[in-house]
């Protein structure tokens, strides 16, 4: 398994004015801090009747510099972003967007993105290829798009309800708002102990929901009401519309796999890889190590199961493939003793979180920032 490490955090709101809308934006963003410990930043705005606050965690993945700061600002337009993500085509987008005469001040895709945004609004957001979350305001036309990536890996979560909107990375920012009525959903709760998950877009909390992933939504302020537009799926799962030979399934597969591949080890920090004993983290790791990328796997393995742990079979793997190996070996009493700070970071719960927890705290006791 490869993925993103909690990188980056994202809130805000578009609410009726208060004299309290940057505390409250503050103590939204504070709640998701242990998301991006590198840097943070704040965004309010009046917009008639209306309070616009935006707030950002950083975790400097791509351009490690000032420039990459959040909420990021177009200096022409005044369009605001805060994102949370990973745009894996941003070169390629940044040099269609220098062709259209658009200047950048650095590297980051953050930036790519506000200037995408700003260029096309939401009909730029096909163009993106990645996993993100993100708010962009618009103020002159007084209109705020939410959006996430195809997949849903990163997440987002709302409140939309008396003509008032609240938004964030984490459940706990938006209770950190005093905005949530935290009545149970128990049909979520049903969900949850069926499939071992919540099923979007419900949450533990009835207010609170999963924004979509694949979609879109605008919300605009119209004579002094906050109107949401309908959710729109841009993506939707490709069909073939030709036969394909065995042969030509195989290597489309494996250019694909190759593609995917260099598109998540695009990164300025050391990237790490999750290795099981399973077919897609060793092809992963195959793969990564081919293209002579230095890279370390990490692997859990289990003191009281040796039969369910596989951490000498990816020992083996990494060994025979020349990358470097960590393995932290949990017991009962490892369990035990992590309880409360695995429960405290799972926003919303999933049965296989403290196995999740423990191969990332290790990830991160090792200085990686992205596995």
């Amino acid at each position: 398994m490869m993925e993103i490490l909690p990188m980056c955090g994202i809130a805000g709101f578009i609410c009726r004015k208060s004299g309290k809308a940057a505390e409250i934006i503050g103590q939204m963003t504070n709640l998701l801090k242990h998301r991006g410990p590198d840097d943070n930043g704040l965004y309010t705005a009046e917009a008639g009747d209306y309070n616009v606050a935006l707030g950002h965690r950083r975790l400097a993945i791509i351009d490690l510099s000032t420039t990459g700061h959040q909420p990021m600002i177009d200096p022409l337009t005044g369009g605001t972003l805060v994102y949370n993500g990973e745009i894996y085509n941003y070169k390629e987008l940044r040099s269609n967007l220098e062709k259209e005469g658009c200047a950048f001040c650095g590297s980051s895709d953050s930036e790519v993105l506000l200037k995408l945004l700003v260029k096309y609004g939401s009909n730029g957001i096909k163009q993106i290829r990645g996993m993100f979350a993100f708010a962009f305001w618009n103020p002159s036309c007084q209109k705020l798009i939410l959006a996430r990536d195809p997949f849903g890996i990163k997440p987002l979560y709302y409140i939309l309800r008396k003509n008032e909107l609240m938004f964030a990375s984490e459940i706990r920012s938006l209770l950190g708002s005093s905005f949530v009525d935290r009545k149970i959903s128990r049909s979520a709760l049903v969900g949850f102990l069926l499939f071992g998950a919540y099923q979007s877009p419900d949450t533990v909390y009835e207010d609170i929901k999963m924004f979509p992933a694949g979609s879109w939504q605008e919300f605009h302020l119209e004579n002094g009401v906050l109107v949401p537009s309908a959710i729109i799926n841009y993506w939707k799962f490709p069909s073939l519309s030709l036969p394909l030979s065995t042969a030509e399934i195989s290597e489309k597969v494996r250019t694909d796999f190759e593609q995917a591949v260099n598109s998540h080890f695009a990164s300025d920090v050391p990237v790490g890889i999750f290795l099981s004993s399973g077919l897609d983290s060793s092809i992963i790791a195959a793969l990564a190590a081919r293209s002579g990328r230095q890279t370390t796997g990490f692997t859990i393995g289990y003191e009281n199961d040796p039969v369910s742990s596989e951490h000498e079979e990816a020992r083996r793997t990494a060994e025979s493939l020349g990358i470097k190996h960590e393995i932290i070996m949990a017991s009962e009493q490892t369990a035990l003793s992590c309880t409360i700070d695995w429960l405290n970071a799972m926003d919303s719960p999933t049965i296989d979180g403290l196995n999740v927890f423990l191969v990332s705290k290790m990830v991160r006791e090792n200085g990686f920032k992205v596995v």
